[in-house]
């Protein structure tokens, strides 16, 4: 790997980690879960055919917020393309019921990848590798180098 594509294999990675979130699904009871949680229902063929614009497309499950539990169905508010929805789900279409939680270790791997990416990222531009060269030829102040300039259309003189 040559030193112009390591930092994109490594911003690539932390993206990667980054979006994938930080927490996970773990199994429960519909009868634990607290409002405004969030919440996957993995669903049996029948409902899920009548939710499908609501599914998310990994193994017949539908995510949303939960809103409450009565005897007979479940609430939650799901994410349309345009929109938020509450939808209705029967207790006995939920084959699974998980509660998203905070995932401790992920979070601790993708907090050190971060600090030393940043740290590598430092230490690099403070020992000036990766740069070009100077060439020969005085070399400008880089101090009074602005880093972007804008002009202001004003209709001076006309």
């Amino acid at each position: 790997m040559n030193r112009t594509s390591w930092p994109r294999v490594v911003s690539s990675a932390l993206g990667v980690a980054l979006i994938s979130g930080c927490y996970a699904y773990v199994p429960t009871d519909v009868t634990e879960i607290q409002p405004a949680q969030v919440i996957r229902v993995q669903l049996t063929d029948a409902e899920l055919t009548r939710l499908r614009a609501f599914a998310d497309g990994r193994g017949g499950t539908v995510s949303g917020e939960f809103v409450s539990a009565g005897r007979d169905s479940v609430s939650l508010v799901v994410r349309t393309p345009l929109a938020y929805q509450q939808v209705a789900v029967p207790r006995s279409s939920i084959v699974q019921a998980s509660v998203r939680r905070a995932d401790p270790k992920r979070n601790l791997l993708v907090s050190a990848a971060l600090v030393g990416a940043v740290g590598v990222a430092a230490y690099l531009g403070f020992e000036g590798r990766g740069g070009d060269k100077p060439g020969p030829g005085p070399q400008p102040d880089e101090s009074l180098v602005p880093l972007f300039t804008f002009g202001l259309p004003l209709p001076f003189g006309r």
